[in-house]
């Protein structure tokens, strides 16, 4: 026997699967009723061939009532019935829904309202109706595949359109603000005016929604692409902050035009995604340009419950926004922003597109020059080109020269990843070698006079001035453009030159046209292009040299011990206090006085122009172009030869070899005899300064001696401010003077046109 099973339904349960679970809040109720009501409009429009501007959505709220009022094109008793009432049914799939780009097509109707209303009722006037519809509905006598709808059919003068009242469940609470907010996500750039208890809440302008600055907006054109079944244009601008805009327009999907357009620009956020200027949901995709904005797009779907899009959408709007940055980075990499934007660099990598690298710069030396990759190869023409991937300075030094250009990449990516991509697969450049290799070694028999000279000058000054006294110089040949090879261990060794340095040929030439000068350009070449090299050899850098120094040190002071010259009447009042003829008081009153700061008078007579006592170091062909800044450790300006009657030194002209200072203090007789053997060896050079006071500070390179000089002026500084900063170290050692650099801040405290100028000073050195 075989009988029947009744299919039932439980119609509360399925009004919270229809309504509740998607509809769940008064909000996207509000939002359901008025979206359609905006797609009533719409199709009113497109049927009428009418301006959009005058349809109007009216939302009103008086307690628990919540009413949505439309001009559109309202319900005939069969789209009543068929569609609103009936879920699953939409009557917006029509050609007319089509061609207005209505929003709604799932067909949830009234259904969308039970989830938290008690009671529905709806009055609409259709334009193919005579008699104006009113259907009312209880939420607690809903009853499936019953009659239990009220509809009732008057005969008036009603305007076309549609009105739903709903009453809200007690617990379901909304203010007027709330709604505002919730509901200006949605609707405030669709062109249909809609009115939130009588205040216009659309009609805002979406070109000018997007949070951008477009002043001195750079245009960079409109290009045409093309990606799967879209087409559209691209507009890209770039502010001069290097920040992206893009506007996508004329979008064909298949050769059908899509209306709508996409307005994006760098940092602005999520894409919220629109349809016919009405919010549908963000648009989760990863953009390299972080673009945000507004995608505005016929072809976009939501999901039934409006929170999210389709999938189908989603991966739409990624091909445009992918073809849109493909545009965008092509663009960006003609412009200078190249090479200031992080995003354009970390597109290059994650697409592999090295191609669009050329405006990226890389550091070439040994200028230190930030040149575009592709125009490394013009401005190092004539040179040997090679480039360096590690960060030893002595590397970068070695293989840096006049005659050698080393492009030297970045330690961080993805600027490192794009520049060697660029380099070796572009510009087919080598790698420097692990070191350069000596190719040929001269006897001095194949030596020039004026070679053999030099090498011999040069070992002379290395072990006079720098301590170097077993070091050999030999001239060589060496590959890859290096100029200077150091082999051995401290105070020993082997300097090899190439033959062809560049930096050598004044030298040859000096030793022949003008031999007198010879020796001191050879101390400025030593010290501006030798020193650098062996600067880790020579004992005053080491903390061996650091003691040898304090004995010297210590010897000098104890050579000028009994001079009253250097240290006052302080040895004579200690000899007359242990003989008995003073008294403790009297001595410790007159040691006191002994120890006052030195007084250092300038008289004006005693200012003199560099050019007349150091002409040799002005005119010298040997200028620094070694890697190192200009504020490390340094040697002295050595013309030990020289005797200088000036205190002060001046000059109009900015030379090179004196790093462009033009004004020169010397220091106190008594410091010069008891400390130029510290300023004999490498040292930096601080100057600090406030009210009386300007401080020099100078540091040993092992930097455990510091030396200060302090000066008191009679008169505040003129600027009356304090300040301070690293000099690049220009001693000049005379036979009879020392004299340091004065910055150009405290040149007016030193300039004497008449008179004398007087100032106290204290020096000391610091272990």
């Amino acid at each position: 026997m075989t009988d029947q099973i009744k299919f039932e339904v439980e119609t509360q349960r399925v009004l919270e699967i229809l309504s509740r679970e998607i509809y769940d809040s008064p909000l996207a109720l509000l939002r359901e009723n008025v979206q359609n009501a905006y797609d009533a409009v719409l199709m009113r429009c497109a049927r009428d061939d009418a301006d959009l501007m005058t349809g109007r959505v009216d939302i009103s709220f008086q307690g628990s009532l919540l009413g949505v009022k439309d001009n559109g094109i309202g319900m005939t008793e069969e789209v009543l019935r068929n569609n609103f009432w009936k879920a699953g049914s939409s009557g917006k799939r029509t050609q007319l829904a089509s061609k207005a780009g209505v929003i709604g097509t799932f067909g949830i109707g009234a259904m969308a309202n039970f989830g938290i209303a008690t009671k529905l009722e709806l009055t609409t006037r259709s334009k193919d109706s005579s008699a104006t519809l009113t259907s009312v509905a209880l939420r607690e006598t809903l009853s499936i595949a019953e009659e239990c709808i009220t509809l009732t059919r008057s005969e008036d003068e009603r305007e076309e359109g549609t009105e739903v009242t709903v009453t809200l469940e007690p617990q379901a609470s909304l203010t007027v603000q709330q709604a505002k907010q919730y509901l200006q996500g949605y609707i405030r750039y669709v062109p249909v005016q809609i009115f939130l208890n009588e205040e216009l809440i659309s009609n805002q302008v979406l070109n000018t929604s997007v949070p951008f600055s477009t002043e001195q907006l750079l245009d960079l054109g409109v290009h045409e692409t093309q990606t799967g079944a879209f087409a559209f244009c691209v507009r890209v601008g770039v502010n001069p902050q290097g920040l992206v805009r893009a506007e996508v327009t004329n979008v064909r999907l298949s050769n059908n035009d899509m209306t709508g357009s996409m307005l994006l620009s760098q940092g602005s956020g999520n894409i919220m995604g629109y349809r016919n200027f009405f919010g549908l949901a963000n648009i989760p995709i990863s953009t390299h340009f972080q673009l945000g904005g507004i995608a505005n797009l016929s072809f976009l779907t939501p999901t039934a419950g409006r929170e999210a899009l389709g999938r189908e959408s989603i991966v739409q709007v990624q091909q445009i926004v992918a073809a849109t940055e493909k545009i965008i980075a092509e663009q960006i990499a003609k412009t200078d922003f190249a090479d200031r934007s992080g995003v354009f660099l970390s597109y290059i990598t994650s697409h592999n597109r090295y191609d669009l690298a050329g405006n990226v710069t890389v550091e070439v030396h040994p200028e230190r020059e930030s040149v575009r990759l592709v125009d490394v190869k013009q401005h190092t023409a004539g040179r040997q080109l090679h480039y360096y991937a590690g960060r030893d300075p002595g590397m970068i030094q070695q293989f840096s020269t006049a005659e050698s250009a080393l492009i030297v990449i970045s330690q961080a990516n993805p600027r490192r990843q794009i520049q060697s991509q660029f380099v070796t697969n572009t510009l087919q450049i080598a790698a420097i070698p692990d070191q350069a290799t000596v190719t040929r070694e001269y006897s001095p028999r194949e030596l020039t006079i004026a070679e053999a000279a030099l090498s011999i000058r040069i070992s002379t000054t290395l072990a006079d001035d720098y301590f170097l006294n077993d070091f050999y110089v030999q001239f060589v040949g060496i590959t890859h453009g290096v100029e200077f090879l150091v082999e051995g261990v401290q105070q020993k060794g082997r300097l090899r030159i190439a033959r062809n340095c560049a930096p050598v040929r004044p030298l040859l030439e000096c030793y022949d046209t003008a031999p007198d000068v010879f020796s001191a350009f050879v101390k400025d070449f030593v010290r501006s292009h030798v020193y650098p090299h062996v600067k880790q050899l020579v004992p005053s850098s080491t903390q061996g040299g650091t003691d040898a120094l304090r004995q010297i040190l210590k010897r000098n002071r104890e050579l000028y011990r009994y001079e009253d010259s250097d240290f006052g009447e302080l040895e004579p009042i200690l000899s007359d206090y242990l003989s008995g003829e003073m008294s403790l008081g009297e001595a410790i009153r007159k040691a006191r006085n002994s120890s006052r700061p030195q007084r250092q008078n300038v008289r004006v007579e005693q200012v003199g122009n560099v050019e007349a006592v150091i002409q040799d170091v002005v005119d010298s062909p040997i200028t620094t172009t070694e890697n190192t800044p200009e504020t490390e450790p340094r040697p002295a300006i050595i013309r030990e030869d020289t005797e200088c009657p000036y205190k002060i030194l001046t000059t109009t002209t900015q030379y090179q070899n004196l790093n462009n200072f033009t004004l020169f203090l010397g220091l106190s007789d008594k410091l010069f005899k008891r400390e130029s053997i510290f300023f004999k060896s490498p040292h930096t050079t601080r100057v600090m300064w406030g009210g009386h006071k300007i401080i020099y500070i100078f540091d040993h390179p092992s930097g455990s001696i510091t030396l200060y000089y302090d000066i008191e002026l009679r008169t505040s500084l003129s600027q009356n401010q304090a300040n301070g900063m690293m000099l690049p170290t220009t001693t000049l050692i005379l036979k009879n003077r020392l004299f340091v650099p004065i910055p150009s801040e405290l040149e007016a405290e030193f300039r004497i046109s008449e008179g004398a100028k007087q100032f106290y000073v204290n020096f000391d050195t610091i272990p």
